[in-house]
Parts: C-alpha cells; structure tokens; sequence
C-alpha cells in the first residue's frame, strides 16, 4: 500500500452543497480512502493509495464535476 495525500486548490465553490458534491464524487474513486474540501479555503485534501490512483486523476474528477482544479 502506498497511502499519498495531495491538496488541492478549488475554485467555483459557492455553497456547502458544492464541498458535497466534490466529496462524492472523489470520494467514489477507487483507492480514494479520504476526501475533506473547506469552503473558507477554497482547499480539498484527499488521501488516497498511490497504486490504485494518481493526484492527477483526482484533479481531473474535480473538474469533470464543474470546478477549477489545480494541486498545490
């Protein structure tokens, strides 16, 4: 197992049903173990295993779901 962590900036984010939304839907990624987005910060940290996905594909989920992604 190779547990990686990657944050990432997040922006378009409106409300708290947005964070959901992001949560969700990276959260449905397999290999995803972790996915918290802060609305203030306009920040997501996601811990995931490294050999099942990548922090590239993460970004691209965000933005597949209407988000400006880019990883900090």
């Amino acid at each position: 197992m190779s547990d990686k962590e990657v944050k990432v900036t997040i922006d378009g984010m409106t409300c708290p049903s947005c964070v959901y939304k992001i949560e969700c839907e990276v959260s449905d990624i397999e290999g995803v173990k972790e996915a918290k987005v802060d609305l203030a910060s306009k920040v997501g940290t996601f811990s995931f295993d490294g050999a099942k996905v990548t922090a590239e594909s993460i970004v691209k989920k965000i933005e597949e779901t209407g988000f400006k992604a880019k990883l900090i």
